[in-house]
């Protein structure tokens, strides 16, 4: 969405903050062991907001942690067919690869 001015920043500040709420939530699942919630839900934020590092860093360690890292591999890899030069994507396949 384009504002202009003052509302823009608002706006920005307030997607923001919307992220962080959303990321910090789905941290909490996963420190309660509530592994599969948590990646399903780092991977809505992350589908939602696709510039957010914490979200793709969060479903790959959920993954991970639930020995399905070659599943979220596979769904960079996927993602990269669609935008190769993504850097956010390309971290997050080379995270979800290490």
């Amino acid at each position: 969405m384009q504002l202009f001015g003052d509302h823009q920043r608002d706006y920005d500040q307030v997607q923001r903050l919307l992220i962080l709420q959303k990321v910090r939530r789905a941290r909490q699942l996963s420190h309660s062991g509530e592994y599969r919630i948590a990646a399903k839900a780092f991977k809505h934020i992350a589908q939602a907001f696709p510039d957010s590092v914490e979200a793709h860093r969060g479903y790959i360690d959920t993954k991970a942690t639930l020995g399905e890292a070659a599943e979220a591999q596979a769904y960079y890899q996927t993602l990269l067919t669609q935008s190769p030069d993504n850097p956010i994507l390309l971290y997050a396949e080379a995270l979800a690869s290490s």
